[in-house]
């Protein structure tokens, strides 16, 4: 499945996860611009409410449990397990506006791994 498929078309309420993990919070809400670090073109863009949902963009649409794995003081790693699907995520704030993801897991039986840098473009439309 192409990375564009993968993301296109999130969209999320706010939610706590900001407000539990600092590095999150320090994250704009907004359109984010996303491209992937293992190719060279844009994979799409996504109107972000809950930056949290950096960490499960394969699995966006489902309703998944997360659990943090590690936290400093630009990243955060999340494990997330949903009903036909879990993966890994790590995410770099590296400004308000930027940051970087690294994610994977399962999917339908189908491992699964990308590196993403997503950037801040924008209000949402």
């Amino acid at each position: 499945m192409g990375a564009a498929i993968i993301l296109a078309g999130l969209a999320a309420a706010g939610s706590s996860a900001a407000t539990e993990l600092p590095v999150l919070g320090r994250l704009e809400s907004g359109l984010w611009q996303l491209r992937s670090l293992d190719g060279p073109s844009a994979v799409g863009a996504v109107c972000l409410g809950d930056p949290g949902l950096l960490a499960q963009l394969r699995h966006r649409r489902e309703v998944c449990t997360r659990s943090v794995v590690a936290t400093g003081q630009d990243m955060v790693e999340i494990r997330y397990s949903c009903t036909a699907a879990f993966g890994q995520s790590t995410i770099r704030a590296e400004t308000s506006r930027l940051a970087r993801v690294e994610s994977q897991g399962v999917d339908n039986g189908v491992p699964f791994a990308f590196r993403l840098e997503a950037r801040r473009v924008g209000p949402c439309r």
